[in-house]
């Protein structure tokens, strides 16, 4: 009987816009159905319509706009599988690295791909300072000193959330002396 009542109640929300009918019957089994039975006990379970969340954001007045769409309409977002690895490639950690302009160029490998379609991105933490907003993995870093520097990437999403970190890495820049 517990089984009968926990489906029917797991169903309610499909049928939200249609009737829902439940009776007793002589056994003291209590039964749940769309279709209305020949029966004078038949009790109508009034059923609330369900909650509907948009996806849209709010307009520019700061309140969310009104929607009437059902879930079936409600387009799918696709969401990118969990992160698996993130390393640096360049600079290689401990590497001397001869930038007499103090220009760098960070890579790194990602695995899968970033979700920019969720709203993920790069951030690379050089020495303490984070450069966020980057959609790939790579980019330059200029008016580096000369000296050792620490780095490190993360991938975040749209709220500032780091999904993945890499190791930290260490490098040193090596840079002419003005003498």
């Amino acid at each position: 009987m517990k089984t009968l009542f926990v489906l029917a109640l797991s169903i309610l929300p499909l049928a939200a816009n249609a009737a829902i009918y439940r009776w007793v019957d002589s056994d003291g089994s209590l039964h749940f159905s769309d279709q209305k039975p020949n029966r004078p006990d038949v009790e109508e379970v009034m059923v609330e319509p369900p909650n509907v969340m948009s996806g849209d954001k709010p307009s520019t007045a700061g309140q969310a706009k009104p929607t009437t769409a059902t879930p079936a309409a409600t387009p799918a977002v696709k969401v990118p599988p969990r992160y698996r690895s993130l390393t640096i490639t360049s600079p290689a950690n401990d590497a001397a690295v001869r930038a007499n302009d103090g220009t760098i160029t960070v890579s790194c490998t990602l695995e899968p791909a970033l979700g920019t379609v969720a709203g993920h991105e790069i951030q690379i933490i050089i020495d303490g300072r984070r450069i966020s907003g980057l959609k790939s993995c790579g980019t330059t870093l200029t008016q580096l000193s000369r000296g050792t520097h620490s780095l490190q990437v993360q991938v975040v999403d749209s709220l500032g959330k780091v999904l993945i970190s890499s190791p930290s890495h260490s490098f040193h820049v090596l840079r002419t002396s003005r003498l």
